[in-house]
């Protein structure tokens, strides 16, 4: 979960930041006229998505059942139960 949280993380500061880069101009290279809108989302988005779910596996193993699992009826200590009605 610990790696999910990580690789989610700094995936997605890294995906923003190009983003923000991108939306902005920043830079003021004077490059050449090659728009790369988007292809951050392309290689980020991947990330992301392992990232959230490894995350979300993390989650899901650590609430897992105990294995200690449930009485079978009747056998608490009290009467069996009725067999059922015909």
């Amino acid at each position: 979960m610990i790696i999910g949280i990580i690789v989610t993380a700094f995936s997605g500061i890294c995906t923003a930041g190009m983003t923000i880069g991108d939306m902005t101009g920043g830079g003021g290279g004077g490059g050449g006229d090659l728009n790369l809108s988007g292809i951050q989302f392309v290689v980020g988005g991947p990330f992301i998505l392992i990232g959230a779910l490894l995350w979300w596996g993390g989650w899901a193993l650590s609430k897992a059942k105990p294995s200690g699992g449930a009485a079978p009826p009747g056998s608490a200590g009290g009467p069996p139960p009725a067999p059922p009605a015909t």
